[in-house]
């Protein structure tokens, strides 16, 4: 339950409790008059924790009749108006003048939904002393058991998961004190929170209480205050406890660390790295550290890391005690003292094997995308060389039948020559592009955007001239950093799948004029891809980047073309790969 109802006039209280509720993540409604207290309340009582009220009969009355949970803002605490609330049956009251006490009610709130959590157990031979007990208990929200002796509590605790008790002292078959004990016996503290209730407020009986195991005492005739005090404290401190044996459980469970000495002997581990890696505990502590090392190399470097910058960090491969390989990113810190000396050393690693195969298996799928694309544009290329070279071999021919007629001379051969050097020319153009596209250079390296795409899209340039499509590129050039190879890549993917997208509107229009216009933004370091072809249907914008995932028939291709791109826009080069739909085509972006 987040709700919060608040009813109150002054704007100055109300701003402060909004801005602490909000921190704290709760929802909250406020009331200025009753009409509306009792409209917005009456709507979903149900769903609200508390209600932070005004100190007037008639709201109070009426919200005490639904069994609210109220804590009373007051402008004054008075003999006459302490006596009169501590009547009430409400949670507590606050004095509205005061931020501290206004931060004590938020305080409250934000344990009272802790509380609704928590399952109590109120001990009492008595049925009253029970029924006041468990309505405060209710009115914090816990969920509430009852046990009239010892004996029936400890039958409560074997059916329930009860996390508070609160006992009486005197009582008959079993009473307060042979309870806690009983209680001590199988729980701990931090499992179960007991607190003594007792008219017998003695020095003795107190420290008979804490010594057993109780953790909290509070003295009959009951006070609000006093209750709450010792059931807030005790809750709060037991909550920490809890939240720091569980943070502490949830390392050892899931975080991969070896305590050192400084001798470099391992003197702990934790069971997630005893669990990952399949050895024994047992096998491990009091052994030399190098032992985890399979790279004697690396082990050395890391000693002397560590006496040189007290620090040191790596990835290693490392055999686990089934002989299969593991690959680790550690971290290796010097643990000091006070005052500076080395007591130890710890390791924290990090498994990447997942990361690493998945790596390598994405680097094989773009080695085969890579490979698929360059028959294809192998294809391209014969086509595009072919006129050049028809060019070429007829101004031959007219050069040998000229020479043969005798009408040689040094004007036609310089004619000759130059067309030639301006065929020979384009075809090395289209090597060149070819080669920079399909170059092995795997290093990262400043890229100009604007030419890469100009020298991309030269290679499809005949192509899209044959298929009456028109390709526009424009904008500022922007400088990134990456790999150049694998940009080439996912710029031609994007640019085949508008010539594929064109291609499909063709097929029922065969004069269709296709148009891509890719455009450079460089103050926002980002690219568009824009065609007028048939589109992405929305019911498949969110699949077409998934492995696999492909529109096309079988012999045309298997879905890896997009799903590589944006792996590589995304992983690689930290960018953001996207689609948007138009009515007539599709846009591809690049956000670096």
């Amino acid at each position: 339950m987040e709700n919060i109802l608040i009813v109150e006039k002054d704007q100055e209280v109300i701003d402060y409790l909004s801005l602490e509720l909000s921190k704290l993540g709760f929802n909250f409604f406020i009331a200025s008059s009753v009409t509306k207290m009792k409209e917005l309340y009456n709507d979903v009582k149900e769903n609200y924790l508390a209600v932070l009220t005004i100190n007037s009969s008639e709201v109070i009355n009426y919200l005490e009749s639904y069994q609210a949970s109220l804590i009373i803002l007051t402008d004054s605490i008075e003999s006459d108006n302490y006596r009169s609330l501590n009547r009430r049956d409400i949670v507590d009251f606050v004095l509205k003048t005061r931020n501290e006490e206004l931060d004590y009610a938020v305080k409250l709130l934000d344990n009272m939904r802790y509380y609704s959590t928590l399952n109590a157990l109120s001990v009492d031979d008595s049925a009253t002393a029970r029924m006041i007990v468990s309505r405060q208990l209710k009115l914090l929200k816990f969920n509430v058991f009852e046990a009239e002796d010892g004996i029936e509590a400890l039958k409560v605790l074997e059916n329930e998961n009860i996390d508070l008790v609160i006992t009486d002292y005197n009582m008959p078959n079993m009473d307060g004190l042979d309870l806690t004990i009983n209680i001590r016996k199988k729980y701990s503290k931090e499992e179960i929170v007991v607190v003594a209730l007792t008219a017998v407020d003695t020095p003795e009986n107190t420290a008979a209480f804490l010594k057993y195991g109780a953790t909290g005492f509070i003295a009959k005739p009951l006070s609000k205050e006093a209750f709450n005090y010792t059931v807030n404290n005790s809750l709060e401190l037991n909550r920490t406890v809890r939240e720091n044996l569980e943070y502490t459980k949830t390392i050892n469970e899931n975080l991969l660390f070896i305590k050192l000495d400084d001798d470099f002997s391992i003197v702990d581990v934790s069971d997630a790295f005893i669990k990952q890696s399949g050895h024994k505990k047992s096998n491990l502590l009091g052994e030399d550290y190098s032992i985890l090392y399979d790279d004697k190399d690396l082990y050395t470097d890391m000693i002397l890391n560590l006496l040189e910058d007290n620090s040191f960090n790596d990835t290693l491969i490392s055999e686990k005690a089934d002989g299969s390989q593991c690959h680790y990113k550690i971290s290796v810190v010097c643990v000091k003292d006070k005052k500076g000396i080395v007591e130890g050393l710890l390791d924290i690693r990090e498994d990447i094997t997942d990361k690493i195969i998945l790596e390598q298996q994405q680097e094989t799928l773009f080695e085969q995308s890579k490979f698929n694309a360059m028959g294809s544009l192998l294809k391209d290329i014969a086509h595009q060389w072919r006129q050049p070279l028809n060019v070429i071999s007829l101004q031959m021919e007219g050069l040998q039948i000229t020479a043969e007629t005798g009408d040689l001379d040094s004007e036609f051969i310089d004619m000759v020559y130059t067309q030639s050097q301006e065929q020979i020319s384009y075809l090395t153009d289209i090597i060149s592009s070819f080669s920079s596209y399909f170059s092995e250079n795997g290093k990262d390296e400043e890229i100009d955007i604007l030419r890469l795409l100009e020298s991309t899209s030269k290679i499809l340039a005949m192509y899209l001239e044959e298929k009456n499509i028109k390709i526009d590129i424009s904008g500022k050039t922007f400088m990134t950093r990456g790999n150049k190879d694998k940009l080439s890549q996912v710029i031609l993917n994007l640019i085949n799948n508008s010539i594929e997208s064109i291609e499909k509107k063709q097929e029922e229009d065969k004069q269709y004029q296709g148009t891509i216009i890719i455009r450079s933004f460089a103050e926002l370091k980002k690219i568009e891809i824009v065609d007028n072809g048939i589109g992405v249907d929305e019911k498949i914008r969110d699949k077409i980047f998934d492995p696999y995932f492909t529109t096309k028939f079988k012999d045309r291709g298997v879905g890896l073309s997009l799903y590589l791109s944006k792996v590589i826009i995304e992983q690689n080069l930290g960018g953001k790969l996207g689609c948007l739909k138009f009515d007539d085509g599709a846009s591809f972006y690049i956000n670096f």
